[in-house]
């Protein structure tokens, strides 16, 4: 499998730090988190060259990220429905 584009869920120093690995390796880096209002500035800032994206454009059949990193507190991860997640997920959550 090729991998061209990553998805990333959850914007915190781990989420930041795969993300710009991800776009270093010229990945295309989706990145979505808890919606916020800082949100964007932090994307813009800490991962200027990902794109922040809604939760259901991450999962959307023709935007599908290859790989998904779980980059969130592991309380978290029993709220996301990832059964329409594509690709394989990694599970970095913290716990």
């Amino acid at each position: 499998m090729m991998i061209r584009t990553a998805g990333i869920i959850g914007a915190g120093k781990l989420g930041a730090a795969v993300g710009r690995l991800a776009a270093a390796a010229g990945l295309t880096t989706l990145v979505t988190a808890h919606p916020s209002s800082l949100l964007p500035v932090i994307v813009g800032s800490v991962l200027p060259e990902a794109e922040l994206v809604s939760w259901d454009r991450l999962t959307e059949p023709e935007e599908r990220a290859d790989v998904v990193v779980l980059a969130v507190p592991a309380t978290a991860v029993a709220d996301l429905d990832l059964s329409h997640v594509r690709g394989t997920i990694i599970d970095a959550t913290n716990p």
